[in-house]
């Protein structure tokens, strides 16, 4: 009579898929050691990072268990897709740590823009630790200097950030354009592989490249090497 979530679920082994099929289809358990079912009146929410279509074509996941999960799907982007959550959320976390530690803790704009210029290859999880950081190293003066945040977040302060309050909107499209441009390339092995992250063609990032004077080791070469 209540909802069961279970986290990982691409990382469940086949064993416990079996189990945990027949239980939803099933509507029943039976307890171990135990004798008679026990039915279920269960919402089950399973959530996973993993893309199960490619396990269970790996045969690590079995199809039955994921059509029987996949009744109302629900993809939640990646916190770098999600760059007007982070303010909020850090101050979230921010209000949590604060009144755990009984310390007052405050970020600047500039220290906002640096949290959004960075990937967050840990989500959620990864902000509300640095969070945590650095509400502890705040030291009773409100604030960490800019060095600790960019050295925490492996980011140049020479970096452009993304402005909080960009101004003209020309620009601002302008700015942001070539600051994902640099981080895409800096990331990907070649123009054509840098397209497909972007969903945009190898020639228009090769016009882009010129059009910013983005240093680009690959730039003189053909757009697909």
């Amino acid at each position: 009579n209540g909802t069961l979530m279970l986290d990982e679920i691409g990382d469940m082994p086949m064993e416990l898929q079996v189990k945990l099929l027949r239980a939803i289809q099933q509507q029943e358990i039976t307890r171990v050691g135990g004798t008679r079912p026990i039915r279920l009146n269960i919402r089950f929410i399973a959530l996973t990072n993993s893309d199960l279509e490619e396990k269970i074509a790996n045969g690590t996941f079995r199809q039955d268990l994921y059509y029987r999960l996949n009744v109302i799907p629900i993809h939640v982007p990646p916190l770098r897709e999600r760059l007007a959550d982070i303010k909020p959320l850090c101050d979230y976390f921010i209000s949590i740590f604060s009144r755990k530690y009984n310390r007052t803790f405050t970020l600047t704009e500039k220290q906002y823009d640096y949290m959004r210029q960075y990937q967050w290859p840990g989500n959620i999880r990864e902000l509300e630790n640095i969070i945590e950081y650095l509400v502890l190293c705040s030291s009773g003066v409100e604030q960490v200097n800019n060095n600790l945040i960019t050295s925490l977040l492996h980011i140049s302060q020479e970096q452009e950030a993304v402005p909080s309050s960009p101004g003209d909107f020309n620009e601002a499209v302008a700015r942001f354009e070539k600051q994902l441009l640099e981080r895409t390339l800096a990331e990907s092995d070649s123009l054509r592989d840098a397209g497909k992250k972007l969903n945009i063609n190898a020639s228009t990032i090769s016009r882009k490249i010129k059009q910013y004077n983005i240093r680009y080791p690959a730039s003189g070469k053909k757009s697909g090497e």
